[in-house]
């Protein structure tokens, strides 16, 4: 009897072998199918180099030289030299030129990313299914996964709208009415 159940248990065994080559084949296709579905795209190459890049940086580039001037405003009005010298409302006005030249920045990255959002969607509706990682967060992969140059020409002939570049006004402070009394300081404006 021992002899009967041997032959069984080797049977057994050699299915199952077998059964597990078969399924370890159909894990590698079913891996390879999934890579099918993945795609990489270099953001941050997009974001430097891209045609909408190059829009966004002119854009910014005429923001700095609308602040710049601004800050000659107020550094004629405020500054040491200038008509009315206060060098706390100078700094204020340096340090609100200094914000608004971040905030510009951050703004047109924001519509440029957007943008670029816009075309991995119109791509991901060519090619539904795919997964689209950003390619900053892969350490290796196959170079047909990398689907850049797709989102590029996506993106190639936009004409984007990052708004009108801000402009600086300074205003002198009014005249002051009242006359300073022996011992105290103007009011400062």
């Amino acid at each position: 009897m021992v002899k009967k159940n041997t032959g069984i248990g080797i049977a057994i065994l050699f299915a199952l072998s077998g059964f597990m080559l078969l399924s370890g084949c159909d894990q590698h296709q079913k891996e390879k199918d999934n890579m099918d579905r993945l795609a990489i795209v270099n953001v941050q190459w997009i974001m430097d180099n891209s045609a909408p890049s190059e829009q966004g940086k002119q854009h910014l580039a005429q923001v700095t030289e609308n602040l710049n001037k601004g800050i000659k405003q107020i550094e004629a009005v405020y500054g040491a030299s200038g008509s009315h010298p206060t060098e706390s409302v100078l700094k204020q006005g340096l340090q609100r030129i200094t914000l608004q030249q971040a905030a510009e920045k951050a703004h047109a990255r924001k519509v440029v990313y957007e943008a670029m959002r816009q075309a991995v969607t119109a791509w991901l509706h060519e090619n539904p299914g795919t997964i689209i990682i950003p390619g900053e967060n892969v350490l290796a992969a196959d170079p047909t996964l990398d689907i850049t140059t797709n989102i590029i020409d996506k993106m190639e002939g936009l004409k984007l709208d990052f708004g009108p570049p801000p402009t600086v006004n300074v205003t002198p402070p009014e005249p002051s009415t009242e006359k300073s009394q022996p011992g105290t300081k103007d009011k400062v404006h």
